[in-house]
């Protein structure tokens, strides 16, 4: 009997962007109960494994994370005002929300004193100043508009962006913009409201 070697095969990277040519048909869930944030010892604690969760959550491409509530009207020992879901929920939400529109839509809040101490998730939505997209997260700043048609949306650029619809000022929206690039002869961007 002779045997052969069999032939090696080469394996090749995918080009390009692998997310922008395959989606998936279905969301996938992360399912965590809110006891397991009872388990840490410190307020401290506590913070930094919301944030060892999200940051999980985000490596490994889960859409959503359902939180099961498992407090029953109980409240957290070192926040008599906040339960256990509800802290877990806001330290949540402030980590999902670009770094340039925490200030604005988060007032100082107990829940979120030790929110430093979470690592940042560098979600794609999650652009710093010198990243160019035609989609970015903003808020609808206190500026007046001419006419008093449309607002002013905080982007996270150097620039303010005008909108074609006049919203409720802290509205946080997504807005496509007109530009294909950053452009130093405009005095501002604009663009219209997607979500």
């Amino acid at each position: 009997m002779r045997f052969e070697k069999p032939a090696v095969q080469t394996w090749e990277a995918p080009k390009g962007n692998v997310y922008q040519t395959t989606r998936r048909a279905f969301t996938t869930s992360l399912v965590v109960p809110s006891s397991i944030v009872d388990n840490a010892q410190s307020l401290e604690l506590k913070t930094y494994l919301v944030g060892q969760i999200a940051k999980a959550a985000t490596l490994f491409c889960f859409n959503e994370i359902v939180i099961l509530s498992c407090d029953k009207t109980q409240r957290m020992k070192m926040m008599a005002d906040l339960s256990t879901t509800e802290f877990f929920v806001k330290n949540l939400e402030y980590l999902e929300t670009p770094q340039y529109l925490r200030k604005t839509l988060f007032p100082k809040h107990s829940a979120l004193r030790f929110a430093s101490l979470m690592n940042p998730l560098d979600t794609p939505h999650h652009m710093r100043a010198t990243d160019w997209q035609t989609y970015r997260e903003g808020v609808v700043i206190n500026r007046p508009c001419k006419d008093m048609k449309g607002s002013w949306v905080n982007i996270g650029v150097y620039k303010d962006c005008q909108i074609n619809i006049a919203l409720q000022e802290g509205t946080r929206v997504t807005v496509k913009l007109d530009q294909t690039n950053f452009d130093d002869n405009l005095k501002f961007y604009t663009g219209s409201v997607v979500s």
